[in-house]
């Protein structure tokens, strides 16, 4: 797991947030996160975590996402985002949110990607992060 968030995302504190969500998931999977991997030739290629937003009304939520750069753009990520949403749908998600920083060009490819598989910005909070960078809110229904 480490080594493809490792090869997955440049900024260390996403690699710390996203091994977080992770370990949290596979550690006691629960409404609050599910975590579901890809695996090749032995290897874990990808994976989702997923879950619930605490106190929403059965509101999904797009935890981290990471694809391993060599095996990109071969229908992995869109696959594990299918079946993080159909486990959403099927536990009763009326929608499913996505929290993506902007103001850096690796978030692009993630929001094109969102936004390929149905999702529509939502909403923005400028200086979220930072001066520079924002948090975009993108929003699928189910």
């Amino acid at each position: 797991m480490r080594a493809l968030v490792a090869d997955s995302l440049e900024r260390p504190a996403e690699r710390v947030a996203v091994m977080e969500a992770a370990e949290s998931a596979l550690r006691r999977p629960s409404a609050d996160g599910w975590a579901l991997g890809a695996v090749e030739s032995g290897q874990l290629v990808g994976c989702v975590v997923h879950g619930f937003f605490a106190g929403a009304d059965r509101v999904g939520r797009i935890l981290a996402m990471a694809v391993a750069p060599a095996v990109r753009r071969q229908g992995i990520g869109r696959a594990l985002l299918d079946a993080a949403m159909t486990q959403l749908a099927s536990e009763g998600a009326r929608f499913i949110l996505a929290e993506i920083p902007t103001g850096a060009a690796e978030h692009v490819p993630y929001t094109r990607f969102l936004a390929n598989a149905g999702f529509t910005q939502e909403g923005r909070i400028d200086g979220y992060f930072r001066a520079e960078a924002a948090l975009a809110i993108m929003r699928r229904d189910l």
